[in-house]
């Protein structure tokens, strides 16, 4: 199985000189502890894993969300992971606000709900085998467009995607998601915290010193104005 280029590339591999914490979300993530894609990320010094034992979500919903809900508070993860039906548990924590990090989904159950949540203070990239038969492909495809902040990239894989380990792309593809996470929280930083303090303490100032010496300049060019006019008079009335 091969990877397929599609909207979101994989960088040059660079690791950020912090540690990353990833917390994953157990259900459906195949193997669990023993499976490929834990044991790939367990290898990298660069990653810290948690990834807590929860109950079905269709089963046990609340008490799941409040080990995840713990989890996020105390590891303070860095990037959500999420497989399969371990999509519902995301969406959840999305709609009650409760996770608006960076997400990384792999073969996702409920991407529509995953795309409708973000925002674009929100970032996603999705990791998709265009031979699942688990979950389309086209539906995928489908939901990515209606977001501005969630990335596609596809597999020539099935629901396993196990071509996100063989290609050697998912810690490139989980650093991207985390710097442009970064860049997206600096322009929210931007946009409502440093432009207003911006506004009123340099821009705001600026342009009344400015309209102060314009009014100034204008003054004093009237009453050079009126200085000629004056001379002029006393010209002519003497002569």
């Amino acid at each position: 199985m091969s990877a397929l280029t599609s909207k979101v590339e994989v960088p040059p591999l660079q690791f950020p000189k912090e540690i990353l914490n990833l917390l994953i979300i157990s259900r459906g993530f195949g193997g669990g502890i023993d499976g490929a894609k834990y044991k790939y990320l367990k290898k990298i010094p660069a990653f810290s894993i948690q990834m807590p034992e929860l109950p079905e979500f269709a089963e046990q919903k609340e008490i799941g969300m409040e080990i995840l809900r713990s989890a996020i508070i105390t590891f303070k993860p860095d990037i959500l992971i999420f497989s399969s039906r371990g999509s519902l548990y995301a969406s959840s924590l999305l709609k009650s606000q409760d996770w608006s990090g960076p997400s990384f989904c792999i073969s996702g159950l409920n991407t529509t709900g995953l795309c409708l949540a973000f925002d674009s203070s929100l970032v996603c990239t999705l990791v998709h085998g265009i031979h699942d038969t688990t979950y389309s492909i086209d539906r995928v495809r489908s939901d990515v467009q209606m977001s501005n902040v969630a990335y596609l990239r596809e597999y020539d894989d099935d629901h396993s995607l196990e071509s996100l380990v063989t290609s050697g792309e998912f810690a490139g593809l989980l650093i991207e998601l985390y710097e442009r996470g970064r860049e997206c929280e600096a322009f929210e930083q931007w946009i409502h915290v440093l432009r207003p303090i911006w506004l009123t303490e340099e821009l705001e100032p600026k342009i009344k010193g400015d309209e102060l010496v314009r009014k100034t300049d204008l003054e004093h060019i009237r009453n050079m104005g009126r200085g000629r006019m004056g001379l002029l008079d006393a010209i002519k009335k003497k002569g």
